[in-house]
């Protein structure tokens, strides 16, 4: 496709990996049949006069799919399975000539306590956003910890940055009906309810 349709030279491989140039047209094309499809959904739903599903039943997929996404960063983080020691080629690769997302992943293993305690932050967040009652601290905590994690991805070239978009708008998404009750009680001081 990206060959034919978008006229794409053969030199581009025709693997989907994160960040690639074909994983975002593959994106665009979803979009757009997406796009179709909500515009199909809301016609067969306005003739049959039914209401749509409801927002919330989608807020609580996104809450559930963001939990487990967390929960298995953070494990990992906490059991030393994400980041490694850096390789001995790495190690005797002058600083200068390392790319800075080699060079981030290669020192993130030297500090125990730092992904002890952003894995354990992870995983507080999924286990805040399995609970309806929780859902709003669960997904302010995730959209933190994964804002932290897009701009760690977008400052170092780390190629799950599309991904790391995906989760944090996920985040937003969910905590979306609570962020005018936020304003009022952080900026207005006001009393608020958040149920």
């Amino acid at each position: 496709m990206g060959q034919h349709v978008y006229g794409l030279s053969s030199r581009y491989s025709p693997d989907l990996s994160s960040d690639s140039i074909l994983l975002n047209i593959h994106l665009g094309n979803l979009a757009i049949i997406a796009l179709l499809l909500t515009a199909m959904i809301h016609l067969l739903y306005e003739r049959k006069k039914t209401p749509l599903p409801n927002v919330t039943t989608f807020r609580s997929v996104f809450s559930y799919y963001l939990a487990m996404q967390l929960l298995i960063y953070g494990l990992d983080k906490v059991f030393g399975n994400q980041f490694y020691f850096p390789e001995a080629n790495t190690l005797y690769t002058p600083l200068r000539q390392l790319d800075k997302d080699i060079l981030y992943w290669s020192t993130m293993a030297t500090s125990k306590m730092y992904l002890t305690a952003t894995g354990l932050i992870e995983s507080i967040a999924a286990a805040l956003l399995i609970f309806r009652r929780t859902r709003y601290p669960g997904g302010i905590l995730a959209f933190a910890t994964l804002g932290h994690v897009l701009i760690i991805n977008l400052g170092f070239d780390i190629s799950v940055k599309l991904h790391s978009l995906l989760l944090c708008g996920m985040a937003l998404f969910v905590i979306w009906p609570a962020l005018k009750a936020l304003w009022k009680l952080f900026i207005g001081q006001e009393k608020v309810d958040l149920q």
